[in-house]
């Protein structure tokens, strides 16, 4: 199942096995009439299980953009859940 993290603030925690956030540097805090939401990146990791963030930090857009490694790792502590990292660098 293919979503966008909209409405993930209505999820209840842990409802989903696994989320993979692809482009998850682009997350905000509250998405336009996400009138729940408080902060995406919380919510991914209150919906579900295990969530797999897939991030780029060089490839934030706009200033709204919050994802970032930092952010993550203060969202899984508040919610106490553990950060496992892999660091890979492609070089084309």
């Amino acid at each position: 199942m293919f979503r966008s993290p909209f409405g993930l603030c209505k999820s209840p925690s842990n409802f989903y096995d696994c989320l993979i956030v692809d482009e998850s540097h682009r997350l905000v805090k509250q998405m336009y009439g996400d009138f729940q939401g408080q902060n995406q990146i919380m919510e991914c990791i209150n919906a579900s299980l295990l969530t797999i963030f897939l991030i780029d930090e060089n490839q934030k857009v706009t200033t709204k953009d919050i994802g970032s490694i930092e952010e993550i790792a203060h969202w899984a502590k508040q919610l106490n859940s553990r950060v496992t990292m892999n660091e890979e660098t492609i070089l084309t």
